[in-house]
């Protein structure tokens, strides 16, 4: 049941999507995991209807037993295998770039060091020093005091909420970005890191990169959306659903979510990069 396992964290920090749980539900069949829900949800593929996918999904999870992690306990998990697979020698740096999670708030400091490290992979020297200095964060990630005791190894051990470093984490974040309280105001260079709460400075900012309101499928809470994206032109696709702008605004809003985001890169061009955080958990 590892790799399934493993799946389902994954698919809490919204790194998967609907559309890969029919060839993970036909893998974990082959590895002898077993339900009814597993086996029709094997018998699908990516086309299949998104709801019926992640009906099946859930009733697959109860029916295999398998608890649902919370979004920063499947978050750190992540990070930490990142890490390992820099560390070891079985992860390119290209796949930690692009599989590294958002969440800066339930991070620690050598948690936050590495995953800033990779979102802005763009800004920095993509070289030697670049890989160097990512990899000595994976080390430093990984030898943090206490780190792992709370999550679950690859296969799979017994989760426990924790809450040791969050608020280190959170100033350490907070503190180099800036804030953007109108639709006047703006970055003070390149490269600025920003933050806002302000409805039509976030719906500005996306609809000048052609990006519409989303959620990841099957995240849903209680009726309402989950995980809260942006769809840029090129990605997310049918992986995403989409929602109008004030559904989206107000998810964002019941969560007292803060909108992370660049209008420029470093170089002047325009910029994409956005993470949604929580600054009160």
């Amino acid at each position: 049941m590892d790799a399934f396992r493993d799946f389902v964290w994954r698919y809490a920090t919204g790194g998967a999507f609907p559309e890969d749980v029919p060839a993970v539900a036909a893998g974990a069949l082959a590895r002898g995991v077993d339900s009814p829900s597993l086996r029709e949800l094997a018998g699908l593929n990516r086309r299949s209807d998104t709801a019926e996918i992640c009906e099946l999904y859930r009733a697959a999870l109860a029916e295999s037993g398998i608890e649902v992690p919370g979004e920063p306990e499947a978050v750190r998990w992540v990070l930490r295998g990142l890490a390992e697979g820099l560390v070891a020698g079985g992860a390119a740096v290209a796949e930690v770039v692009r599989e590294v999670p958002c969440g800066e708030v339930w991070m620690t400091r050598p948690e936050y060091e590495f995953a800033h490290l990779a979102y802005y992979r763009e800004e920095l020297d993509d070289g030697p020093r670049y890989e160097r200095d990512l990899l000595e964060a994976a080390r430093a990630l990984l030898g943090e005091a206490g780190f792992g005791q709370h999550l679950p190894t690859a296969g799979g051990a017994a989760q426990r909420k924790h809450g040791r470093g969050r608020g280190r984490g959170k100033e350490f974040a907070m503190a180099q970005r800036h804030e953007i309280r109108s639709t006047d105001e703006h970055e003070n260079h390149p490269g600025e890191t920003l933050v806002t709460t302000e409805h039509d400075v976030i719906s500005n900012w996306a609809r000048e990169r052609g990006a519409e309101p989303a959620t990841v499928p099957g995240t849903e809470r209680d009726g309402r959306p989950g995980v809260l994206r942006l769809d840029f032109p090129g990605y997310g696709g049918q992986q995403l659903k989409h929602l109008d702008w004030d559904e989206w605004f107000r998810t964002f809003d019941e969560r007292g979510l803060r909108f992370i985001y660049q209008e420029h890169l470093k170089d002047g061009k325009p910029s994409n990069f956005f993470r949604l955080e929580n600054p009160n958990e």
